[in-house]
């Protein structure tokens, strides 16, 4: 799903939202992201910290790899 600046990729029980904008020295990224529990209005960020920071991570090493 497309939103303004926004990329929001969603399941039944996951949901992911990734942005980047170009900034002067190069791209800013944005990650976030939650789990989705069935009847409830909010997501729940549990456990997910600590992947995205990961998903980062492996990002900047592609990005930077010659």
């Amino acid at each position: 799903m497309l939103r303004p600046r926004w990329c929001w990729l969603r399941s039944r029980f996951l949901i992911i939202g990734m942005a980047a904008v170009a900034v002067p020295d190069g791209t800013r990224v944005a990650l976030t992201g939650g789990v989705r529990v069935p009847g409830r209005p909010a997501l729940v960020p549990f456990g997910t910290r600590t992947e995205l920071i990961r998903a980062l991570h492996r990002l900047e090493a592609r990005v930077t790899s010659p």
